[in-house]
């Protein structure tokens, strides 16, 4: 049988050569490669030499580089006709010559027309791949299995085999990557048998990517047009213009503001990872853990790191915003669904703050918008146990998540069975409910049955507020700053850095557009009447949980306690900007910039002088947590912040204590052996002060150093350590 190997080779003169020798040391029998070359860095005339040396190669010149598509469809169209089999693999040695032959074993045990070699089945493994271009293929795989189906994983993996009256068959018009899964669903639309065989693949070591990012996608978007119409697609723009505001937020890799919670989230997913113990709660009994789980997940793909868990909150957001149009569109219509997605994807500063650290809220958000989606779609379909259990379930899993859930789900559940009379007392349709919810809830009805409501007692959500007056403060805070910085953070970081000039100038107005929403939606035609009550619930449930909770009476940064009011924002916002629009387009537009200038101007993106800041201040840790390893400094007491962000960054090899009891969540106290004496205590430099209150009060004499933004305290000999009953600085 005669094989031909086409690669599209584009500047490629680092791994030309040793590409071929590596493929002609490989192959046996009858074969030829076929070079597609573009570029001007000297790869062709690599090519004719080892054409000169070995004869069997071939050289197909494009002389304006059309993209991977057009490359592939010149080489196909130089096979000759007594070929039998064509490999088509990347000319950067991301794919493995070595592996060919056990690929065309494949071929022929499964009788298959198709052989992929996959990244995405058992017994793959993936070297070196930035996590950007992991997270991107992995997305892309799911979103087209999710529209076009088939039993292939890895859709956008470019080695293969194919068996040539494929590849002369099929047709693919994309002329980018998008080709690669385009000829796997044409194929499989043809009935040809496609299998997936497990590759090593090592990212590129010699030469550049040639993947630009938006090329890219917008070649996918061309894929994906044959399964969406203009408005789906403008929300698939709008999710990934999401996702990249996402990653800017988290990269280039920094200190988080709200360290220690996204430490301790990590702390959870290694937990998991170690298979060692079922963590239903993720801090205390308040909120569960599932969101830990998504980071396990993301540690299995990446590893254990402060990148990869950064990279979680991008995720979920991709899922938060899908889920969310399904429910904007079911509830609001195609043109007010696509405003409503685009002011959650770019949202307030202070949504964006809280949404871009893997601690709790991004799973929190996520599980609302799943519920109100599953009420709509409850809603609009026939009462069956495939409306009621996925409801059910999306229920169950946001109680077991966070209580702050409830301002979706009491809502939505009064809603729906307002819109839908026959599903009050429809007993078989409520007990799928209930099951449903059962499911999603068990880890934590679990919990509370073996610790008798446990999440009550500890939750001061489900307590009360002290009183009438508390209750009567909790109003005015709500009104006066959390519902206020929700729409317009001024100071989404408790001070940490002064407001811009933009937003000093533009908050009034800003906030004037959300009042005048709010009040338009309310007096709006019948047409949005559904929409509105179910945004006015969503609204009503976050003030009252917030006013007569005892929750409601914690200040500081609480924004954080009514995010899911932020639906019911966004709702009224979209609703007042296609109105307006009907009347002038123009005055639409320069409303929606107002509030879209405002929410940029206060994101901490790249190159802002607070972002270095946080990005220096990461560097500092590790070196930190290296050099106490070093010293072999067994724990570390101070505030929660540093010492839990210690715990992560160690591995919990060094023991961090928070100086205040009520913070050690995870009891490191109860873990530092018997008779450690090497410990050292550690403060921000503005806070030294503290530490020489702490040594007199420990009466403990040592020395202290500066390193980077902390003071270190170090007893002057090993000694046991002392606690002492004193405030955190």
């Amino acid at each position: 049988m005669k094989l031909a190997v086409v690669i599209a080779a584009w500047n490629e003169r680092e791994n030309l050569e040793a590409l071929t020798l590596r493929l002609q040391q490989t192959l046996t029998g009858a074969f030829e490669i076929v070079y597609v070359i573009a570029g001007d860095d000297g790869t062709r005339a690599i090519a004719e030499r080892l054409q000169a040396e070995f004869g069997n190669i071939r050289i197909i010149d494009e002389p304006q580089r059309g993209g991977l598509g057009a490359a592939l469809r010149l080489g196909f169209a130089a096979v000759t006709d007594d070929t039998d089999l064509v490999v088509t693999m990347d000319a950067d040695l991301n794919h493995q010559p070595e592996e060919i032959p056990r690929l065309l074993a494949t071929l022929e045990r499964t009788k298959a027309d198709v052989v992929v070699g996959s990244r995405a089945v058992s017994g793959s493994t993936v070297t070196g791949t930035p996590l950007w271009k992991r997270f991107l293929s992995g997305v892309l795989n799911i979103v087209m299995q999710v529209l076009f189906g088939g039993t292939v994983r890895d859709k956008t993996s470019g080695f293969r085999v194919y068996r040539a009256d494929v590849i002369r068959n099929v047709p693919h018009r994309q002329n980018d990557y998008s080709v690669q899964p385009e000829i796997v669903i044409e194929a499989q639309r043809a009935g040809y048998r496609i299998v997936e065989e497990p590759i090593h693949f090592i990212y590129r070591r010699e030469g550049q990517s040639k993947m630009e990012f938006w090329p890219t996608s917008f070649s996918y978007l061309s894929l994906l047009r044959g399964r969406l119409d203009r408005t789906s697609i403008a929300a698939v723009l709008i999710v990934i213009a999401g996702f990249v505001l996402q990653l800017a937020t988290n990269y280039p890799v920094h200190k988080s503001p709200a360290d220690g919670d996204v430490a301790l989230m990590g702390l959870c997913a290694c937990d998991i990872l170690g298979g060692n113990v079922f963590k239903v709660f993720y801090n205390l009994t308040r909120l569960g853990s599932l969101e830990c789980y998504a980071t396990a997940a993301v540690f299995a793909l990446f590893g254990v790191s402060r990148g990869a868990l950064a990279f979680v909150a991008p995720l979920l957001s991709v899922f938060t915003l899908a889920i969310a149009y399904r429910f904007f569109r079911n509830l609001l219509g195609r043109s007010v669904a696509l405003v409503a997605l685009f002011f959650l994807a770019i949202p307030s500063p202070a949504v964006l703050f809280w949404l871009a650290m893997p601690n709790s809220y991004p799973m929190t958000l996520l599980l609302c918008a799943a519920i109100l989606w599953m009420a709509t779609r409850a809603e609009q379909r026939p009462a069956t146990r495939w409306t009621a259990v996925p409801f059910g379930l999306a229920i169950g899993l946001g109680f077991w998540t966070s209580f702050l859930t409830l301002m979706c789900t009491v809502p939505a559940v009064l809603w729906l069975a307002w819109r839908r009379a026959d599903l009050r007392f429809n007993v078989k349709w409520l007990a799928w409910l209930a099951l449903g919810f059962v499911i999603g809830a068990a880890p934590w009805i679990a919990y509370n049955v073996r610790y008798p409501l446990a999440s009550f007692q500890d939750n001061f959500a489900a307590r009360p507020a002290g009183g009438t007056d508390a209750a009567l403060a909790n109003v005015e805070y709500l009104i006066t700053y959390k519902i206020p910085e929700l729409a317009a953070s001024l100071d989404p970081e408790n001070g940490v850095v002064a407001p811009s000039r933009v937003m000093r100038v533009l908050r009034v107005p800003v906030l004037l557009i959300w009042l005048v929403a709010a009040i338009w939606l309310a007096l709006r035609d019948k047409p949005s009447r559904r929409a509105f009550w179910l945004a006015a619930g969503i609204a009503i449930t976050a003030v009252v949980l917030n006013v007569f909770s005892e929750a409601g009476e914690t200040r500081g940064l609480t924004v954080r306690y009514v995010l899911p009011l932020y639906f019911s924002l966004v709702i009224a916002l979209a609703f007042f900007l296609v109105d307006v629009a009907r009347r002038s387009r123009l005055a639409a537009i320069v409303i929606g910039a107002i509030v879209l200038a405002f929410n940029i101007s206060g994101y901490r993106l790249p190159g802002d002088p607070y972002r270095r800041e946080l990005e220096r201040a990461a560097v500092v840790d590790d070196a930190l947590v290296a050099q106490l390893e070093k010293e072999g400094t067994q724990f570390v007491t101070g505030d929660y912040w540093r010492t839990y962000s210690i715990n992560f960054q160690s591995r919990e090899r060094i023991i961090g204590v928070p100086c205040r009891t009520e913070d050690d969540f995870r009891k490191m106290a109860a873990r530092i052996p018997d008779g450690a004496t090497k410990w050292v205590a550690l403060a921000r430099v503005k806070d030294a002060e503290w530490i020489a209150r702490w040594m007199r009060a420990a009466k403990v004499a040592g020395t202290t150093e500066i390193v980077g933004p902390y003071v270190l305290f170090r007893p002057a000999r090993p000694s046991p350590f002392r606690p002492v009953v004193m405030a955190c600085p």
